[in-house]
């Protein structure tokens, strides 16, 4: 362990803590909390938020680099964005979501939007964690293609291939 002298310790930040709502949301409720914090790794799932913990390094830099590979290799009319909110269900009870990358349709998403729209996404990829095998396997495919999303990326069962 290591100590501090007082010096230091009154040089930090203070610590923050974030309350998450234990009732159901509406899609107005999320927006406010993501106007609130944007970098927290939340998700909506049927009007309950779920909490994700931090990605490990091994998957940011699988994401960093599927997203470099899809920018050099994607038509120009689409661009590829990692970390983005998907509107799953915008009714009550609200479900979005946050795949590791989003490909979307250049022309229609602004660029100030919380949240985009499923019809203007042609490719989620997800990093699957052994946590979150199950949710990112068969509840998040299902999702997508309940709203119309084309393609979902397994980018686990790609690294897993001999």
């Amino acid at each position: 362990m290591t100590r501090r002298s007082e010096e230091h310790r009154a040089e930090e930040e203070p610590m923050t803590t974030v309350t998450v709502p234990d009732e159901l949301l509406t899609i107005e409720d999320w927006d406010a909390l993501e106007e609130t914090d944007a970098n927290r790794r939340w998700q909506l799932a049927d009007g309950l938020v779920a909490v994700a913990p931090f990605p490990s390094l091994d998957h940011q830099e699988i994401v960093t680099n599927l997203t470099i590979w899809l920018r050099e290799h994607l038509p120009a009319d689409v661009r590829a964005i990692p970390g983005v909110a998907v509107t799953i269900e915008a009714g009550f009870p609200p479900t979005v979501r946050g795949p590791d990358v989003t490909v979307l349709v250049r022309a229609r998403p602004r660029t100030n939007v919380l949240r985009v729209d499923p019809a203007d996404v042609r490719l989620v990829a997800e990093f699957v964690s052994p946590g979150s095998r199950r949710l990112d396997r068969v509840t998040k495919v299902s999702e997508y293609q309940d709203v119309g999303i084309p393609l979902t990326l397994d980018v686990g069962a790609l690294l897993t291939l001999d």
